[in-house]
């Protein structure tokens, strides 16, 4: 069975008026001449992109994980760090004594 049908006006002919198949088949090995040498040029490129993204791949895996960012430092190297705020309730007196109210 033929892979592919094409269509001509007219067939190369002999001299006597035959059909030259020889012309033919010349015509035909010169077109797959013309598309293997197309698809080794695609293989080629196809293995370039692919060897690029292997090592593109291999590159990042070796790339260290993103660091931390390192904890603030006090400003002078003998500073304390400031206490944390405590939140203080509004209805309480602050002035030391002990305020509850006896009856």
């Amino acid at each position: 069975m033929p892979s592919d049908i094409e269509f001509r006006e007219e067939l190369p002919k002999t001299l006597v008026g035959k059909v030259a198949y020889r012309v033919l088949e010349e015509e035909e090995n010169a077109k797959q001449a013309q598309k293997a040498v197309e698809d080794a040029k695609r293989a080629e490129e196809d293995a370039k992109r692919a060897e690029a993204a292997k090592a593109e791949k291999l590159s990042a895996a070796k790339k260290p994980a993103a660091k931390k960012p390192a904890p603030k430092k006090p400003a002078h190297p003998t500073a304390k760090p400031e206490p944390a705020k405590q939140a203080q309730k509004a209805d309480t007196p602050h002035d030391g004594q002990n305020n509850d109210i006896k009856e």
